[in-house]
């Protein structure tokens, strides 16, 4: 079995299950505002995109404006004093896929990391979950002028490890994940367990749909 020269991965819904951190910082925002706090369940449903995303889809579904940029960038930074305090609350590796990179970075497959999470949260999450070492490369969200469904992390991260896209995959959960890896001209994995894997486009847009780690290492390895 032929693996490919490279893989690049999104990080919240795809290597690591961060919605009880996440939700738990969303529901504290909230409840600084008298607002209703959330089930986690529901809060899984607005990850994907971004923190601004987050928070702008957490709005919308309580009828508040979204709109309204002082209210969005208020949110937006009450949430990253909480989630700054309760970032590993909860958060574990999906199975799997501590093994899974282990496999890919002893067969010589180089790994790299595109998320739109901001970097003074995910350089701390892979640290505490012994991730880091792992990846050549990783472009977050307020690394360059533009993130994911844009193509430029994609690329950047592929630029990093020497690849051209034809080398290599792009796992991810989201239509954010798919519309940059079809930007980029990569081929992309849709992980089902994600937080955005039911979404018709980022089905239809998937080079292939994997429901866990061991279907994406059956992909990966294609025979």
């Amino acid at each position: 079995m032929i693996a490919p020269r490279g893989v690049l991965f999104d990080l919240d819904g795809t290597l690591v299950d961060t919605a009880p951190a996440i939700a738990r910082a969303v529901n504290r925002v909230l409840m600084e505002r008298s607002l209703p706090v959330q089930p986690e369940a529901v809060v899984r449903g607005w990850i994907g995109g971004g923190m601004e995303t987050l928070l702008r889809r957490s709005l919308l579904a309580l009828g508040l404006d979204a709109g309204n940029r002082e209210a969005l960038a208020g949110f937006v930074d009450a949430f990253r004093v909480h989630y700054r305090e309760c970032l590993g609350e909860g958060a574990a590796p999906y199975p799997g896929i501590p093994a899974l990179l282990e496999h890919l970075e002893q067969g010589g497959v180089a790994l790299g990391i595109v998320t739109n999470k901001p970097r003074e949260f995910a350089e701390p999450l892979l640290r505490s979950l012994d991730l880091d070492i792992r990846f050549r490369a990783m472009v977050c969200g307020d690394d360059l002028p533009r993130s994911k469904p844009d193509p430029l992390p994609v690329i950047t991260v592929l630029d990093r490890l020497e690849l051209r896209p034809g080398e290599g995959w792009l796992v991810g959960d989201s239509i954010a994940d798919m519309r940059a890896a079809q930007a980029a001209g990569i081929r992309a994995v849709l992980m089902a367990y994600g937080y955005g894997s039911d979404d018709p486009e980022a089905r239809s847009l998937a080079a292939a749909h994997a429901a866990d780690v061991a279907q994406l290492r059956a992909v990966l390895w294609a025979r």
